[in-house]
């Protein structure tokens, strides 16, 4: 074995270069991220060659001393940070002082800048091996040249991709960064060509953009919970685009890759179309630095939360209420004549709230398979099938007629209404399933003989701290050792699943979220199939007081404007559109 001896500078930048630098996309985050953090109110990105030639990114923000342009390049030189105490309070998107060393240890590297006072800019740049910083022409704020990146390292540069490949890495890379900071003028160039501008603006403006949609189908909810601060935007029709990598996290600002997070939007998705994952969001949390992590990874797009299961619930629960209002009674379904003029900004595209007593009362305790499938020969004689005199007209209207046995035909205030029967029953009885077993225990099927699982002692705590909520779920389990299960009965709901491998799932959901989501998608599965076994099939004939009581208990209904599979319940013609397909006032 070799003599233990201490690396060179050059070695330890490049080993570090290795975790914060792997493609073009990773210099233009750190880039950018330094733009940012400058108070630049305007900020361009220009690359050649998919960055692998050449990146430019330029700022108008503080500027860099001449004095300073040296250290700027050294390695864990940073201004944001003095000590490890200004770590909980550093509101900077760099800390660390390792992005310039690293990059320039993989490329040629120059920075031009200017800061505010009456000097001229200046110029650092390597010359014979040597950083040498001599007077420029400058505007105020930085400019930052990386040229060939890795041009001196044949073994990392094979590991690129294509020019293409490279830049959509850059453009994303580009986006990701900048769409949260609404406040900057973002310009993205490629091969000097401008393809992307982002001027000042709402955050749902800007979200919009990348959504192909109008400002006003973006639905954006801002609250305070505690010491975090919850924003999210997204759309909510059949019209939006999904496109692929918009969906966006963030904490403090920050871009990040968060299991947690990014399990709890899910579950939040599955409260409306499970098992579908192709939805755009952007997702803003603020926090106390306290209470999260960011020096998990030179790169700083992991974090660690103090409370896990807090932040969890938090998303969780916004989400969801925050859907049951777009979904459901406030948000319409609108069918667009594609040759229609864009609508005023201004135009909410809400339809009338409704608030309706919903009924709180429980016939039984416990559920089981049996027990929900009554619920579906329930008729809507609950709901009152007479019109009430009242002045203003239901958001779904009164019913017109059927629809080939398909659809109901219903008229509002706006126009037309057209209603899926079977799309609709669907979403009411399984809002109604998931209701009653929100209310007892599931029904408990026995097994014949229990089966033992092992754990390790971590996972037995998990278990003795949630005993009563897997009880709840309709788990029969006892501890019999110090680190072994008896599983001795399963959910009624899940008889025919494989019982040890779903509770083994809760447990890891458990000790990773706070929450059996696992358990939870695979129950609103079951559910959402049984309700679309019991809804109302086609061809069915219905009367027109039965057809007006769906219409009414849609408008109660959770989510009620998309079935359980995620396809739109009802949407409306409004007599603007229809009189444009007549040509009238033509």
């Amino acid at each position: 074995m070799a003599n233990i001896t201490h690396l060179s500078d050059l070695v330890i930048d490049q080993i570090a270069a290795g975790e914060i630098i792997d493609r073009p996309s990773s210099v233009v985050k750190e880039l950018l991220e330094n733009s940012i953090d400058s108070g630049a109110n305007m900020i361009s990105l220009n690359i050649n060659e998919g960055g692998i030639a050449r990146i430019e990114v330029c700022d108008n923000g503080r500027g860099i001393d001449h004095k300073d342009l040296p250290l700027s390049v050294a390695r864990h030189a940073t201004s944001k940070i003095k000590d490890i105490a200004d770590l909980n309070h550093c509101k900077t998107h760099g800390f660390r002082g390792e992005a310039l060393s690293s990059i320039s240890s993989v490329s040629e590297l120059k920075v031009i800048s200017k800061n505010g006072d009456n000097s001229g800019g200046y110029k650092l740049e390597k010359i014979d091996s040597k950083w040498t910083c001599s007077p420029s022409a400058a505007k105020k704020g930085t400019t930052v040249i990386v040229e060939d990146l890795f041009f001196k390292f044949p073994a990392r540069r094979k590991f690129l991709k294509t020019k293409a490949t490279e830049h959509a890495h850059c453009r994303n890379s580009f986006i990701k960064t900048s769409l949260v900071h609404n406040n900057i003028n973002w310009y993205f160039y490629s091969n000097g060509k401008e393809l992307i501008k982002m001027p000042e603006q709402l955050i749902h403006e800007r979200f919009a953009n990348l959504c192909g949609m109008e400002a006003n189908r973006i639905n954006h909810i801002k609250k305070t919970i505690g010491p975090v601060t919850f924003e999210a935007c997204f759309p909510f029709s059949e019209n939006e685009r999904k496109i692929k990598n918009n969906q966006f996290i963030y904490v403090n600002n920050r871009a990040i890759n968060n299991k947690t997070l990014m399990h709890a939007v899910n579950s939040a998705f599955d409260a409306i179309t499970h098992g579908k994952n192709d939805f755009n969001i952007f997702l803003s949390l603020k926090m106390p630095n306290q209470l999260v992590d960011f020096n998990v990874h030179p790169s700083k797009t992991e974090v660690r939360f103090k409370d896990n299961s807090a932040i969890y619930e938090i998303v969780t629960n916004s989400l969801r209420e925050s859907f049951k209002k777009c979904a459901g009674e406030m948000y319409t379904n609108e069918i667009f004549d594609i040759n229609a003029p864009k609508k005023n900004p201004t135009d909410n595209h809400l339809i009338n709230e409704v608030n309706l007593p919903k009924d709180k009362t429980s016939k039984q305790k416990k559920f089981n398979l049996q027990s929900l499938k009554n619920l579906t020969n329930e008729s809507f004689s609950e709901q009152s099938a007479s019109i009430s005199p009242i002045n203003k007209i239901p958001p779904l209207g009164y019913a017109l007629a059927q629809l080939h046995g398909i659809y109901i035909l219903a008229e509002n205030s706006t126009g037309l209404i057209i209603v899926d029967t079977h799309a609709a029953h669907e979403r009411i009885l399984f809002e109604n399933y998931k209701k009653n077993i929100g209310r007892g225990n599931l029904e408990i099927q026995k097994l014949i003989s229990p089966v033992l699982i092992q754990l390790s002692e971590d996972k037995i705590e998990v278990f003795i701290k949630n005993s009563s909520l897997i009880l709840k779920m309709g788990f029969d389990v006892i501890k019999i050792g110090s680190d072994v299960l008896s599983l001795r009965g399963v959910p009624d709901l899940t008889k025919n699943l494989d019982g040890e491998k779903l509770f083994l799932e809760i447990i890891e959901d458990l000790s990773a979220y706070g929450h059996a989501q696992g358990f939870d998608s695979r129950l609103m599965e079951l559910l959402g199939n049984l309700a679309c076994r019991s809804a109302i099939k086609a061809n069915r004939k219905m009367t027109i007081p039965e057809m007006n009581s769906l219409l009414r208990a849609m408008e109660k209904t959770d989510y009620g404007g998309k079935c359980n599979h995620g396809r739109p319940s009802w949407a409306e013609l409004n007599l603007e559109n229809i009189d444009k397909i007549f040509l009238r006032g033509r």
